[in-house]
């Protein structure tokens, strides 16, 4: 019975640190420049890339929460509705982003896809969305969202 019970918790450990290993992976590729993260999220398996996805929202909705711009559960939010998908509301925001900032920053964005974090360009691209697109876009960006996976 004892023996039964300690190969039970080592079930357990190895199932509960395995997770935690994929999430801490998750962390560290959004270090790498967006340019990067695209090509390994759009290279991975649907389930890591939409734990990719997620991470790098957290990850950038922590530096926008520090910037006074959106509070991490405002972007949290949404991602807790079943239907959202991660992978689709950064496509959207960083597809719409570079087509609405003032022309006088477009090289700045595009040297930071090159160049800056993949969260801190998410952050960027997210705080652009909120300050010069159209009101309730990210409540848009957020809805459409909630369809399956799209292709990059």
């Amino acid at each position: 019975m004892l023996i039964w019970f300690v190969v039970g918790m080592i079930i357990l450990f190895l199932l509960v640190s395995n997770h935690f290993r994929k999430y801490k992976e998750a962390d560290e590729k959004s270090l790498r420049p967006m340019s990067e993260w695209a090509i390994l999220a759009n290279s991975s398996f649907p389930k890591d890339k939409e734990r990719m996805a997620y991470s790098l929202i957290i990850q950038s909705g922590s530096i926008l929460e520090k910037m006074d711009v959106i509070k991490l559960k405002e972007l949290r939010a949404p991602m807790l509705v079943p239907d959202f998908t991660n992978s689709n509301f950064i496509l959207f925001v960083i597809s719409l982003a570079p087509n609405i900032i003032p022309e006088s920053n477009k090289e700045s964005l595009k040297d930071s896809f090159y160049n800056q974090q993949a969260r801190v360009y998410l952050a960027n691209c997210i705080e652009v969305v909120l300050k010069f697109g159209e009101s309730g876009v990210l409540d848009r960006i957020i809805a459409e969202s909630c369809t399956p996976a799209r292709e990059w």
